[in-house]
């Protein structure tokens, strides 16, 4: 069974099989309740796609923890759009 955390890991290292590690990237910005990640591929003609989501904060004790949800709720969340 697939869940968003085998994706977040397994995702990279298909995207370098497929496409090549320069032919992909992402990106992500920090929002007061939200990351927004952003997940962009160079296709074969050099065009380019992007795809974004959003991920939250869950409101953790610790800012720093609270920081780290908020970018592990994104990032499987742009790698399940693309």
């Amino acid at each position: 069974m697939l869940t968003t955390q085998s994706v977040t890991r397994w995702l990279p290292t298909l995207l370098d099989e497929v496409l090549g590690p320069e032919n992909w990237w992402d990106r992500f910005t920090p929002l007061e309740h939200s990351v927004i990640c952003e997940l962009t591929i160079r296709l074969p003609d050099g065009s380019v796609l992007t795809k974004s989501d959003a991920g939250g904060y869950a409101g953790m004790a610790d800012p720093g923890d609270d920081d780290k949800s908020g970018f592990a709720d994104g990032a499987p969340c742009v790698r399940l759009v693309a």
